[in-house]
């Protein structure tokens, strides 16, 4: 394959990348989730203090995993603002 386009913006090593749809997110050890349209353009940055280990998106929503054991969930559409956070076992 070719590398056709480099999406440039994290600041330290992406752990998860999901193509949903025209959409590309990326999550990150830098502590956030990028958006990224079918140009390249970074369209929306969240910022969830912790590394972003998952993504997925399910009915209008965005699910991230997070290193602190939790689920945030966030709208799909940017500015993709959070509207929940479950938080995981600790043990």
């Amino acid at each position: 394959g070719t590398c056709v386009r480099v999406l440039q913006g994290h600041t330290d090593w992406v752990f998860s990348v999901k193509v949903i749809g025209s959409n590309v997110y990326s999550g990150s050890r830098d502590e956030t989730v990028r958006v990224w349209n079918d140009a390249g353009d970074c369209v929306s940055v969240i910022r969830i203090d912790s590394i972003a280990n998952g993504v997925m998106l399910e009915s209008g929503l965005l699910y991230v995993r997070d290193a602190s054991k939790r689920v945030l969930i966030c709208d799909a559409k940017p500015p993709n603002r959070i509207v929940g956070i479950c938080q995981g076992s600790s043990g």
